[in-house]
Protein backbone atom coordinates (compact mmCIF):
# COMPACT_ATOMS: atom_id res chain seq x y z
CA UNK A 1 0.00 0.00 0.00
CA UNK A 2 1.41 3.66 -0.88
CA UNK A 3 1.82 5.37 2.57
CA UNK A 4 1.10 9.05 1.25
CA UNK A 5 1.95 10.70 4.99
CA UNK A 6 5.37 8.63 4.97
CA UNK A 7 6.83 10.18 1.39
CA UNK A 8 4.58 13.15 1.80
CA UNK A 9 6.81 14.20 4.98
CA UNK A 10 10.02 12.89 2.86
CA UNK A 11 9.34 14.73 -0.41
CA UNK A 12 8.72 17.83 1.51
CA UNK A 13 11.59 17.32 3.45
CA UNK A 14 13.87 17.20 0.09
CA UNK A 15 12.01 20.00 -1.47
CA UNK A 16 12.90 22.28 1.21
CA UNK A 17 16.92 21.74 0.30
CA UNK A 18 16.35 22.51 -3.02
CA UNK A 19 13.37 25.69 -3.24
CA UNK A 20 12.67 28.41 -1.56
CA UNK A 21 9.04 28.63 -1.53
CA UNK A 22 6.65 26.67 0.85
CA UNK A 23 5.28 23.29 -0.36
CA UNK A 24 2.19 20.92 0.83
CA UNK A 25 1.59 17.65 0.33
CA UNK A 26 -2.45 16.69 0.48
CA UNK A 27 -4.57 13.14 1.36
CA UNK A 28 -7.31 12.34 -0.81
CA UNK A 29 -9.42 13.99 1.69
CA UNK A 30 -7.95 17.91 1.34
CA UNK A 31 -6.45 18.02 4.51
CA UNK A 32 -2.77 18.97 4.57
CA UNK A 33 -0.67 16.35 6.15
CA UNK A 34 3.06 17.53 5.01
CA UNK A 35 3.88 20.81 4.63
CA UNK A 36 7.52 23.62 5.13
CA UNK A 37 4.86 25.78 6.88
CA UNK A 38 4.11 23.23 9.68
CA UNK A 39 1.13 25.63 11.02
CA UNK A 40 -0.78 25.02 7.71
CA UNK A 41 -0.61 21.02 8.86
CA UNK A 42 -4.52 19.70 9.42
CA UNK A 43 -5.97 22.45 7.62
CA UNK A 44 -8.47 21.87 4.82
CA UNK A 45 -7.19 23.20 1.37
CA UNK A 46 -10.45 23.06 -0.71
CA UNK A 47 -8.70 23.92 -4.33
CA UNK A 48 -6.74 20.33 -3.63
CA UNK A 49 -10.63 18.52 -4.09
CA UNK A 50 -10.96 20.87 -7.58
CA UNK A 51 -7.77 19.85 -8.92
CA UNK A 52 -8.23 15.89 -7.69
CA UNK A 53 -12.09 15.64 -9.23
CA UNK A 54 -10.59 17.08 -12.35
CA UNK A 55 -7.70 15.39 -12.39
CA UNK A 56 -5.19 18.41 -13.69
CA UNK A 57 -2.80 21.19 -11.89
CA UNK A 58 -4.32 24.00 -10.66
CA UNK A 59 -3.22 27.40 -10.37
CA UNK A 60 -4.32 28.79 -6.96
CA UNK A 61 -4.67 32.68 -7.78
CA UNK A 62 -5.49 35.62 -5.63
CA UNK A 63 -8.96 35.78 -6.79
CA UNK A 64 -9.41 31.57 -5.79
CA UNK A 65 -7.57 31.93 -2.67
CA UNK A 66 -9.52 34.80 -0.93
CA UNK A 67 -12.54 32.43 -2.50
CA UNK A 68 -11.38 28.91 -1.30
CA UNK A 69 -11.22 27.55 2.20
CA UNK A 70 -7.03 27.02 3.43
CA UNK A 71 -5.78 28.31 -0.14
CA UNK A 72 -2.78 30.54 -0.65
CA UNK A 73 -1.58 31.55 -4.18
CA UNK A 74 0.56 29.11 -5.96
CA UNK A 75 -0.22 25.90 -7.87
CA UNK A 76 -1.48 22.37 -7.02
CA UNK A 77 -0.80 19.38 -8.47
CA UNK A 78 -3.12 15.50 -7.96
CA UNK A 79 -0.79 12.94 -7.49
CA UNK A 80 -2.21 9.93 -9.80
CA UNK A 81 -1.49 6.41 -9.32
CA UNK A 82 -3.30 4.12 -11.98
CA UNK A 83 -6.06 6.80 -12.81
CA UNK A 84 -6.68 7.58 -9.22
CA UNK A 85 -6.08 10.58 -7.37
CA UNK A 86 -4.54 9.82 -4.23
CA UNK A 87 -3.52 13.42 -3.33
CA UNK A 88 -2.14 16.36 -4.30
CA UNK A 89 1.19 18.40 -4.01
CA UNK A 90 1.53 22.34 -4.19
CA UNK A 91 4.16 25.31 -3.89
CA UNK A 92 3.10 28.39 -2.69
CA UNK A 93 4.20 31.69 -4.25
CA UNK A 94 3.28 34.44 -7.01
CA UNK A 95 3.32 32.85 -10.13
CA UNK A 96 6.40 34.55 -11.56
CA UNK A 97 8.05 33.16 -8.50
CA UNK A 98 7.01 29.41 -8.97
CA UNK A 99 6.50 28.75 -13.27
CA UNK A 100 9.98 27.00 -13.09
CA UNK A 101 8.31 24.49 -10.33
CA UNK A 102 5.33 23.18 -12.23
CA UNK A 103 7.67 21.04 -14.84
CA UNK A 104 9.76 19.63 -12.25
CA UNK A 105 6.53 18.67 -10.24
CA UNK A 106 4.51 17.61 -14.09
CA UNK A 107 7.82 15.36 -14.21
CA UNK A 108 7.19 13.95 -10.37
CA UNK A 109 4.17 12.65 -11.83
CA UNK A 110 5.65 9.98 -14.02
CA UNK A 111 7.48 8.11 -11.29
CA UNK A 112 4.19 7.44 -9.42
Amino acid sequence: MFDLQFIGTKIVDELKKLIDQDVVVIDHNGFIIASTDVSRINQFHEGSILAMKNKQVMHMTKELASRLKGVREGFVMPLIIEDTPIGVIGVTGKPSEIEKYENLFKELQNYL
